[in-house]
């Protein structure tokens, strides 16, 4: 009887041992398990409004302005302007040495006097042939009489167009009313046609000036908008407006004079085309000054820089451009959802599909999130959609 209890009890301890041993286990192997998922960092949307902040900055250029050139690679006579000059159209700019046309013009004048003299025989001999009376001389005279008009003819045309191309020659005037902003050559330079002479920038024509920025900033800029710009000469500044003049793609290469940054801009499917990944574009923008400052005079190599600022005022969630990822669907974020399990709570990897309103080079605007979905940003290793995780706290 005795035997029969306590061997009644020992299997009553040893069915407590195993239902304990089980909870354990049961325990311990999810806590193993929750050990063993991939960990993951999230964050959630930022509910603030996605901000550009666009500069740029260049040197003035003249809106017009002209290299005045020896086209004819003649030798310089005199420079009849200097730097900071300020000129009319048609004023003398230069003058070049004309020696050797007015040598070709000479010799031309006495080829011309030795057909005059030539012709004067030839005139006589028709008159001594008329006097004559003999048909055949009186053919021949006549002949000889009319080559030589032609020839002659020709002679003349050849002098004036000399002396015409000696007076085109030598000077070289201004095409327009304007300043001289810089003298490139002298005098003694050995003469080379197309050599530049002079920088002249038209008068009354206004400055600008360009600055390369990436695509994902040009698509906050449009044509014609009035922007403040900062003029600088040592220690003077002055604040004037401006217009964005032209928003062009590439790069304009040694044009290009200045520089842009900027922190946003609005999607690809709301202006150009975004088929490039950000930053692979370029795009060169020009400023026209449309003001002149109170305290100082515009110049050419003035120093301008420009701020822009836009806030992008439609509805969504700013994150950033590294949380999103595409598949043939689409963009998407990958998210955590929560759910209660048997031992606490279990977090499963979902995909939330995005739409982009406006983006910059790390952030974007979107819409297909509220503010309390948890976004993951970092993670242990690869993750797919349905995979459970492990929430770093």
């Amino acid at each position: 009887m005795d035997t029969e209890k306590r061997s009644g009890k020992v299997w009553k301890w040893l069915i407590i041992v195993f239902v304990i041993a089980m909870i354990l286990l049961t325990l311990f192997s999810g806590t193993i398990q929750n050990v063993m998922l991939p960990k993951v960092v999230t964050a959630s949307p930022s509910d603030e409004k996605l901000k550009a902040e666009i500069n740029g900055d260049g040197r003035l250029q003249a809106t017009e302005q002209t290299d005045m050139t020896n086209q004819n690679g003649l030798p310089m006579k005199k420079i009849r302007v200097n730097e900071g000059d300020n000129v009319e159209k048609g004023d003398i700019l230069v003058e070049f040495d004309l020696s050797e046309l007015n040598h070709q013009l000479l010799d031309e004048e006495a080829a011309i006097q030795e057909k005059e003299l030539n012709g004067d025989k030839l005139k006589q001999d028709f008159l001594d042939a008329t006097l004559g009376g003999d048909e055949i001389k009186i053919q021949d005279a006549t002949r000889n009489l009319d080559s030589y008009k032609i020839e002659f003819g020709i002679e003349q045309r050849k002098l004036q167009a000399l002396k015409n191309d000696i007076e085109k020659k030598r000077y070289l005037k201004a095409p327009y009313a304007g300043t001289i902003t810089e003298i490139k050559a002298s005098k003694d330079d050995i003469p080379s046609a197309g050599q530049a002479i002079a920088t002249l920038v038209k008068k009354a024509d206004g400055y600008q000036f360009t600055f390369s920025i990436p695509d994902d900033q040009a698509k906050w800029l449009e044509e014609k908008e009035t922007v403040d710009v900062q003029v600088t000469e040592g220690k003077k500044s002055a604040k004037v407006k401006g217009n964005i003049e032209s928003i062009v793609f590439g790069n304009s290469g040694g044009n290009s004079q200045g520089s842009g940054m900027s922190m946003a801009a609005p999607d690809a499917s709301e202006k150009k085309d975004d088929s490039a990944s950000p930053g692979a574009a370029t795009y060169q923008v020009t400023v026209g000054v449309t003001e002149e400052p109170k305290n100082m005079a515009l110049a050419a190599g003035m120093k301008a820089s420009t701020q822009i600022i836009h806030v992008n005022d439609a509805k969504g969630y700013v994150i950033s451009n590294d949380w999103m990822k595409q598949d043939q669907d689409g963009k998407y974020v990958l998210v955590v959802e929560k759910q209660l399990g048997a031992f606490g709570n279990d977090y499963t990897v979902k995909k939330a599909y995005v739409r982009i309103i406006a983006s910059s080079a790390d952030q974007a605007l979107v819409s297909g999130l509220t503010k309390k979905d948890d976004i993951i940003t970092e993670s242990s290793e690869p993750l797919q959609d349905g995979d459970r995780v492990r929430v770093k706290s």
